[in-house]
Protein backbone atom coordinates (compact mmCIF):
# COMPACT_ATOMS: atom_id res chain seq x y z
CA UNK A 1 0.00 0.00 0.00
CA UNK A 2 1.23 3.44 -0.93
CA UNK A 3 0.80 6.66 1.21
CA UNK A 4 -2.67 7.11 -0.50
CA UNK A 5 -3.64 3.85 0.36
CA UNK A 6 -2.88 3.78 4.02
CA UNK A 7 -4.67 7.12 4.40
CA UNK A 8 -7.63 5.41 3.14
CA UNK A 9 -6.89 2.84 5.19
CA UNK A 10 -7.12 4.90 7.96
CA UNK A 11 -10.50 6.75 6.87
CA UNK A 12 -12.25 3.08 6.33
CA UNK A 13 -11.04 1.48 9.68
CA UNK A 14 -10.85 4.43 12.30
CA UNK A 15 -13.74 7.09 10.85
CA UNK A 16 -16.55 4.82 9.75
CA UNK A 17 -18.04 3.99 13.07
CA UNK A 18 -19.59 0.38 11.37
CA UNK A 19 -16.50 -0.31 10.49
CA UNK A 20 -14.73 0.79 14.41
CA UNK A 21 -17.60 -1.45 15.92
CA UNK A 22 -17.17 -4.52 13.46
CA UNK A 23 -13.06 -4.38 13.82
CA UNK A 24 -12.78 -4.06 10.14
CA UNK A 25 -9.46 -4.26 8.70
CA UNK A 26 -8.53 -3.28 5.29
CA UNK A 27 -5.85 -5.38 4.18
CA UNK A 28 -5.26 -4.95 0.57
CA UNK A 29 -6.29 -2.40 -2.13
CA UNK A 30 -5.46 -3.14 -5.82
CA UNK A 31 -7.13 -2.33 -9.07
CA UNK A 32 -10.38 -4.04 -8.77
CA UNK A 33 -9.81 -5.87 -6.27
CA UNK A 34 -10.30 -5.26 -2.32
CA UNK A 35 -9.32 -7.46 0.77
CA UNK A 36 -11.05 -7.00 4.27
CA UNK A 37 -10.70 -8.64 7.52
CA UNK A 38 -14.12 -8.82 10.40
CA UNK A 39 -13.67 -10.94 12.97
CA UNK A 40 -16.25 -12.83 14.41
CA UNK A 41 -18.60 -10.55 17.43
CA UNK A 42 -21.17 -12.35 18.92
CA UNK A 43 -23.08 -9.16 19.22
CA UNK A 44 -24.50 -9.27 15.37
CA UNK A 45 -25.34 -13.17 15.33
CA UNK A 46 -28.44 -13.36 13.80
CA UNK A 47 -29.47 -16.88 13.71
CA UNK A 48 -28.93 -18.19 17.14
CA UNK A 49 -29.07 -21.88 16.31
CA UNK A 50 -26.22 -21.66 13.88
CA UNK A 51 -24.22 -18.57 15.41
CA UNK A 52 -24.11 -17.19 12.24
CA UNK A 53 -24.22 -13.39 11.48
CA UNK A 54 -27.14 -11.60 10.70
CA UNK A 55 -27.86 -11.13 6.79
CA UNK A 56 -28.19 -6.76 7.56
CA UNK A 57 -24.52 -7.25 8.57
CA UNK A 58 -23.07 -9.15 5.93
CA UNK A 59 -24.39 -6.94 3.49
CA UNK A 60 -23.24 -4.06 5.40
CA UNK A 61 -19.74 -5.40 4.91
CA UNK A 62 -20.49 -6.12 1.50
CA UNK A 63 -21.62 -2.61 0.88
CA UNK A 64 -18.42 -1.25 2.52
CA UNK A 65 -15.85 -2.91 0.47
CA UNK A 66 -17.73 -1.55 -2.77
CA UNK A 67 -18.09 1.60 -1.81
CA UNK A 68 -14.01 1.40 -1.31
Amino acid sequence: MDLQDDFVKRMIEEFVSIHKFLGLQLLEIKKDDVKVKVPFRAEVVGDIRSNRWHGGIITTVMDSVGGV
